[in-house]
């Protein structure tokens, strides 16, 4: 179960990073990572972070 969650964590960091469009640096959802395997940089990412990825992610995905 704890592989489960931590795969389903990783594939929306992923599909979150790939919306792009806010200024590098500001959310580390949307910069490209260049962290051992690819794996999301927690220590940079914050609880403010998540809401405008949301966000973004859902008005791309209603525009397709």
């Amino acid at each position: 179960m704890k592989r489960n969650s931590l795969m389903l964590a990783i594939c929306l960091v992923l599909v979150l990073s790939s919306c792009g469009g806010e200024a590098p640096g500001e959310n580390p959802f949307f910069t490209e990572w260049t962290t051992p395997f690819g794996a999301p940089p927690w220590g940079e990412i914050h609880e403010n972070h998540f809401l405008p990825a949301f966000e973004r992610a859902i008005a791309e995905m209603t525009a397709e």
